[in-house]
């Protein structure tokens, strides 16, 4: 397994990711149990921020009004800091989706639950809406189907050497709400791809979460698909199966390659330390990218890990480098 570094600002740590032992002693604290947004504040802030408008005659215009798809659910659109990866764009075939829950004004009567993108092969002039991906269906009675999508993530997988947008496909990952991590709520991955030249094909996979190795699956915000092909996912590992949080001091760190037989991605993963002060509780908005060489890759979070002296007590970005 790759080589990770951690960075402090000027304090560097190297450390080797190996197989993880379950931490023992962990603290347990109560929160609100309606988990409805993943970094939701808690109060709201009283600081007012004058907007800057830009003077308009009427005739030049500063952006121009493309309509695409709608959504019953605005929550992924960066509430409370929970930005996720919705808007993609790949040069090499000059392509741009968004990727959204279904529902909304062009979508009467559709389930927030199902998954859709909207499509542009010329650079974003023109767009084919609501392409559905994602279809929930596993009703078990309760309130929101098991397998129901929440809060997506996406990329463009183009295949090494291709040059025409239908030979590429959007890939995603989206939370849902199976209850492995959380009563009633929390604790699966939906996960699949949509062929962008004929939209019928479709994957789905799903996952849950697995106590037994220390997996808890949450609201991942890191998802990230490299130039190589590779798909990266980062997921801050919590456990809320009692309805309290207890933190277990890991990122969990989702790796997909690309099945040429099958025309889907495979995933393993992994843990990875990651400690934080006790008055922090957990870390937040984990995020993964990586160069254009597919080698050179980060991973992201904000934290307090207590080892920089003249910051104790500050929330600072805590970096981890892959070569």
């Amino acid at each position: 397994m790759k080589k990770l570094l951690l960075l402090g600002l000027i304090v560097s740590l190297g450390l080797t990711v190996s197989a993880q032992q379950l931490r023992q002693n962990l603290k347990s604290y109560s929160a609100n149990t309606e988990q409805q947004i993943a970094n939701a504040p808690e109060k709201p802030s009283t600081i007012i921020n004058d907007l800057y408008r830009p003077v308009y005659n009427g005739k030049d215009r500063f952006v121009d009004i493309i309509d695409i798809g709608t959504s019953a659910n605005a929550y992924s659109y960066g509430y409370a800091g929970g930005q996720k990866s919705i808007l993609a764009y790949n040069a090499e075939i000059n392509t741009v989706t968004h990727l959204h829950r279904m529902g909304g004004t062009l979508d009467p009567g559709g389930y927030s639950g199902d998954l859709g993108y909207d499509v542009s092969t010329d650079g974003g002039q023109t767009f084919t809406n609501m392409v559905e991906c994602y279809i929930a269906e596993n009703n078990a009675g309760g309130t929101y189907f098991t397998d129901a999508a929440r809060y997506p993530n996406h990329g463009i997988y183009n295949p090494v050497g291709n040059t025409d947008p239908a030979n590429a496909y959007v890939a995603f990952c989206a939370p849902t709400l199976d209850g492995s991590n959380s009563p009633d709520s929390w604790g699966g991955y939906g996960l699949g791809v949509s062929n962008i030249g004929d939209p019928t094909y479709t994957t789905k996979t799903l996952l849950s979460s697995n106590p037994g190795d220390n997996i808890y699956r949450y609201i991942p915000d890191g998802y990230t698909i490299t130039n190589t092909g590779d798909v990266w996912i980062v997921d801050i590992d919590q456990d809320w199966s009692t309805g309290s949080l207890i933190y277990t001091g890991y990122l969990l760190i989702s790796h997909g390659v690309w099945n040429a037989e099958t025309n889907d991605f495979e995933y393993d993963e992994f843990l990875l330390d990651c400690p934080v002060t006790e008055e922090l509780v957990r870390p937040s908005n984990s995020k993964v990218e990586f160069a254009p060489d597919g080698q050179t890759g980060y991973i992201a979070i904000l934290g307090d890990n207590d080892e920089l002296d003249f910051s104790a007590g500050a929330i600072y970005p805590i970096l981890w480098k892959t070569t």
